[in-house]
């Protein structure tokens, strides 16, 4: 993952939570950071909450007709910033 100058390396396990309904995810960085995140799509809008989806901290953006890449902004108070995805 990349991010501005910042390069981080890990793994993310991504399934569905039978307790919440949702598709959730557990990213493991080589920094030792442990991130969860909460994925939805309707469309071609997708939103991706930074732990659960009462998290102010959220990605919205939308998919590109051939589905390559996916380009948004994430937000939460005070800030954000805008994000583009590239499927490889």
């Amino acid at each position: 993952m990349r991010h501005g100058d910042e390069h981080d390396r890990g793994v993310e396990y991504v399934g569905w939570d039978e307790d919440t309904g949702e598709l959730r995810s557990h990213f493991f960085g080589s920094r030792g950071e442990l991130l969860e995140y909460t994925y939805r799509l309707e469309g071609d809008l997708l939103t991706i909450w930074f732990g659960g989806t009462d998290s102010p901290a959220r990605f919205e953006g939308r998919s590109t007709a051939d589905g390559t890449v996916d380009e948004g902004a994430w937000q939460w108070p005070g800030g954000g910033y805008a994000s583009t995805m590239t499927r490889a």
